[in-house]
């Protein structure tokens, strides 16, 4: 599966792990996850921090809380991190959030859910699970 990813994977994107997605996108070679989730209060941003910051990235550079349930999160700048790339990290930290079994608005979830099926449905996303 990997493999394929790797072959296939474009910007923008959505990964999403157990009914939690963020959106990916590059824009002028720079990288934003877009959660429409409480990412701030669950710890996902620290958490996308860490996995940058074990790699060879520098972490967050920056993000915007735009309402209580949705942020832009910029993780890479000037060309600097491949679709396949922020695929992977990206996935890690969304594993990690999950492990810590955390309470997520179910309405709020469901909303972003109905929003995620359209954004597939209309191609301008790619679903990569």
């Amino acid at each position: 599966m990997k493999n394929q990813i790797a072959k296939n994977i474009s910007y923008p994107f959505i990964v999403e792990r157990c009914g939690i997605y963020v959106i990916v996108q590059e824009r002028e070679g720079d990288v934003f996850v877009t959660c429409p989730f409480q990412s701030c209060k669950t710890g996902f941003v620290d958490i996308l921090d860490k996995t940058l910051s074990a790699g060879v990235f520098p972490g967050v550079i920056l993000y915007q809380k735009i309402d209580d349930f949705l942020t832009c999160v910029q993780i890479s700048d000037r060309h600097s991190m491949s679709a396949y790339t922020a695929y992977t990290l990206i996935c890690q930290a969304l594993d990690s959030l999950i492990g810590l079994k955390l309470h997520f608005d179910k309405a709020h979830i469901e909303l972003a859910q109905k929003f995620k099926w359209h954004l597939v449905k209309s191609g301008l996303v790619q679903y990569l699970g």
